[in-house]
Formats: C-alpha cells, structure tokens, sequence
C-alpha cells in the first residue's frame, strides 16, 4: 500500500523535531560505543550488513567479500570498509576481522550496540510523528510498553 506523501505534516514534523533533540542526545550519549561510526560514511550500515548476514553469526560468521554489495550501492572502497571494520575490532564490537578477514561476525557488545541503535531510532520516529499529530491536533494514544525480553 502505497501512502501519498504530506508535504505539510513533514514541515510541522520537521519544525517539532528540534523539541527532543535532547532526547536523541541521551541516545547518543548511552551508545557511546557507535559514535565512531556514526561520523563514518555508512559505519553503521556496515555494522549492521555484519549483524544481518546470518541469523546466527556466531556459529556462521561472515567474511569480507559480503560487503560488496555495500561497495556498489553506496560507492565505498575495500580500504574504507576495512577502517571500519579495524575500528570495530580495536573497540570489541567485532571478532574474526583478522588477516584475511574471513570469519566476521558482531561480538555480543556489538549486537547489543545495533540493537539499541535500531531501537534508539525507532523510537525518535515515533516521537516525532506523535508530537506532529499532537501539533496538528489529532488525539495521540501514549505508547504502549513493550515488556523487555532481555
């Protein structure tokens, strides 16, 4: 289902975004371990095309040749994709990454660092598209809360 874009609710959304800039500061602040790559060109895509290659990635990790996908599609060099992944190493978010590179695969803190990065995003979304109804004044249900399963 196709849904026609609002030029009008994006300029309000755009204009409430400011309001919780502090909150996605606290996202930034509680996930140190992913500001390196947020000022790297696609760092966290990488990060993330490491957590998604196998559903278990420790018993079947990935190896380098994977990331020629990321290559084309966003025009990033092998050089840069191994700084990456170097800095990934040196901060215990990744194993395997190694001469060679042939056993890549997210370490648990890695894992959890996404997951919240996904979950941090999410969740300004949310935030932003709620306060936007709210300024448009649609009645805005408060968020259910999901029990955690960690």
């Amino acid at each position: 289902m196709a849904v026609a874009r609002d030029p009008g609710f994006h300029r309000i959304q755009r204009r409430v975004s400011t309001s919780y800039l502090p909150q996605i500061s606290g996202f930034m602040q509680d996930n140190v371990d992913l500001l390196p790559f947020l000022g790297m060109y696609q760092g966290v895509h990488t990060l993330m095309k490491v957590a998604n290659q196998s559903p278990d990635s420790q018993t079947r990790p990935g190896h380098e040749q994977g990331f020629a996908e990321l290559q084309a599609k966003f025009g990033m060099s092998r050089s840069h994709i191994r700084n990456i992944l170097s800095l990934a190493e040196e901060a215990d978010l990744l194993t395997g990454a190694g001469p060679g590179r042939k056993h890549i695969a997210l370490t648990p803190r890695g894992l959890a660092a996404i997951d919240r990065f996904v979950a941090d995003t999410l969740s300004s979304s949310d935030l932003g598209y709620r306060l936007a109804l709210a300024e448009l004044g649609h009645p805005v249900e408060p968020p259910t809360r999901v029990p955690s399963t960690l």
